[in-house]
């Protein structure tokens, strides 16, 4: 019996003491697990932070370490501890690490000069290394606003995009409060489109990792409410360029840049009212000529641009001085028998006083046949080659944009010639004076001044542009949004931009729209002037942060906003606990 009882408590002491080994080894693996996890989100937040950092530096900078799109050498397999050193064939397995990725462009967007080069280097990927731009997509705030200016304009703007029908549209429109005539069968189908619209927004790709996998294939094809030529381009390739197109790769809730030039500067604002000080800014960045003919512009107008002449002049939101009125007001001429009209006090709005008649002015011809050569010199301009302004004179005209420049004629008052001694009066001259363009109208030259003049000025004051679409990046479909451009117009300026017609030489032609002249003619820039630009400072990223294969994963997406400084992170979702997402060798540095 003793024996027995001995053997019974050694075996409850052992099988003790096995339960003790037990419990104490997978304390130690979820420690170690937990450890792990701790590691891989720390390293996806460097990325985020680095990617943050790079964001918040102006274009210029961002430039001349590669840039945001696809930059390998600077978003992947890049390790967290700043002591490693480790070449690429002698890569430290035990250093923790994080990629930025995102999903490869769309066909016409991979041409861009911009990212062309560096993604054919690896086109089997789904990914690319570099971070998303939010610019080159419509705007869903800005979209609503273009359909209260034009009704319809949303719905068919939406409907161009690819792999959505028109029961997704309505019922994402009702959504927004958007007004939508559909008949009752929509109405009845309004549940099942916004299921639809879930599974659109993401394409199918439920865990994040920019492509197909089976067994999302085969969930999308039980999916009913998909349309049928959706469902084709949605499951028929597994490339992001080819047929899978998730609707967000074309729209977005957050866009926009800064009002700073290519270099982080502060544009100068064309409509100041205090003309000497802007005057003296310009005189900073610019010639003399230039300058000058900016103010002479705000002084007397433009007389070969009727749109903007009839706009009246505004008071700044952020200036005291009153109200003026613009160069619509004709000017009309006193007799000499009248004594001399009286200034108006500051901020004083006279009527418009009637416009008397004006005696017809004889033609040329007909001055030549009574042979009156007096009338004929009296009739001849005056190139103005040297002019200073005389800041003591208000601006009657507002820039509506900094385009307005390009082949502006401004004449300048007449000089007043002295008359003879016997009279102390003097009378104005007749010899129409113009002052000289620095900004010529031959595509030639303004090819080699526009970029520079969209960098430097604007018309806007506000400190953040919003809504505006990056041309330089935004595919075709996107680019046919914008008010009063067509698809087929949109399909060129894509086809420009690769390169393809015609190569765009300076970066900062690659800055702004200036290279759209090459489509488009001035009077049409001007038009789209308003809606496009080429910057961004917000982007999308996914951010992996890793070791190996074997241990954990964080895998994490957000929307980086640097309009304004801080920098923030905008809608951050996590994905890891879907899956790994992405094959380690796949992200890890392979180059030889």
């Amino acid at each position: 019996m003793a024996l027995l009882v001995v053997v019974v408590l050694v075996m409850l002491i052992a099988l003790g003491a096995y339960r003790f080994s037990f419990t104490m080894e997978s304390q130690y693996r979820l420690t170690r697990l937990h450890e792990e996890q701790v590691h891989a989100r720390l390293a996806a937040m460097s990325g985020l932070e680095l990617a943050a950092a790079i964001v918040e530096m102006p274009p210029a900078q961002r430039m001349s370490i590669g840039g945001l799109v696809d930059n390998a050498a600077i978003f992947r397999d890049i390790a967290v501890d700043a002591s490693v050193t480790a070449t690429e064939s002698n890569r430290d397995p035990n250093a923790w690490r994080f990629c930025l990725v995102s999903p490869r462009a769309t066909e016409e967007a991979i041409n861009s000069p911009l990212s062309a080069s560096q993604i054919a280097g690896t086109p089997s990927l789904p990914i690319r290394f570099g971070l998303e731009n939010e610019s080159a997509k419509l705007h869903i705030p800005t979209l609503i606003a273009w359909d209260r200016m034009k009704p319809g304009h949303a719905r068919t703007t939406l409907l161009g995009l690819p792999g959505v029908s028109e029961a997704v549209v309505d019922a994402w429109l009702r959504e927004l409060g958007v007004s939508v005539r559909v008949d009752k069968a929509g109405l009845q189908d309004q549940h099942a489109s916004l299921e639809d619209l879930r599974h659109t927004w993401f394409g199918g790709d439920l865990n994040q990792n920019y492509q197909l996998d089976p067994i999302e294939i085969r969930f999308a094809s039980q999916h009913q409410s998909l349309n049928q030529t959706a469902s084709k381009q949605s499951m028929g390739s597994s490339n992001p360029a080819g047929g899978f197109k998730p609707l967000q790769r074309y729209v977005t809730w957050v866009s926009g840049h800064r009002n700073a030039n290519r270099n982080g500067h502060s544009r100068v604002f064309l409509n100041g009212t205090d003309l000497q000080s802007l005057h003296r800014q310009l005189s900073l960045i610019w010639s003399a000529d230039w300058a000058n003919f900016v103010i002479a512009m705000r002084q007397f107008g433009p007389s070969n641009m009727n749109a903007n002449v009839n706009a009246p002049i505004q008071a700044s939101p952020k200036s005291n001085d009153s109200i003026r009125l613009g160069n619509s007001v004709p000017k009309v001429q006193v007799p000499s028998s009248s004594p001399p009209p009286i200034s108006p006090p500051l901020g004083f709005i006279p009527a418009i006083p009637a416009i008397p008649a004006i005696p017809a002015i004889p033609s040329t011809a007909a001055t030549l046949s009574q042979g009156n050569a007096a009338t004929v010199a009296s009739l001849s301009a005056e190139l103005v080659q040297d002019w200073s302004p005389d800041f003591g004179k208000a601006a009657i005209f507002n820039f509506r944009s900094p385009l307005d420049l390009v082949g502006a004629v401004v004449d300048l008052p007449p000089l007043s010639t002295s008359s003879p001694a016997s009279s102390p009066t003097s009378q104005p001259s007749s010899v129409k004076r113009t002052l000289r363009n620095p900004f010529s109208s031959d595509l030639s030259e303004v090819r080699n001044y526009l970029g520079r003049v969209l960098d430097d000025v604007t018309v806007d004051m506000s400190l953040v542009s919003e809504g505006r679409i990056d041309a330089s990046e935004a595919p075709a479909e996107v680019l046919a949004g914008v008010p009063g451009l067509e698809l087929s117009l949109a399909q060129q300026m894509v086809q420009q931009r690769s390169g393809s017609t015609n190569a765009m030489t300076t970066s900062q032609e690659l800055d702004t729209i200036g290279w759209l002249l090459d489509v488009v003619d001035l009077a049409k820039l001007k038009e789209l002037e308003p809606y496009l630009t080429c910057r961004s400072d917000v982007y999308s990223v996914q951010v992996v942060g890793y070791r190996d294969s074997q241990s954990a994963v964080y895998r994490t997406t957000a929307t980086i906003d640097a309009r304004e400084s801080p920098t923030q992170l905008r809608n951050q979702k996590v994905w890891h606990p879907w899956d790994r997402g992405f094959p380690i060798e796949q992200l890890a540095d392979s180059k030889p």
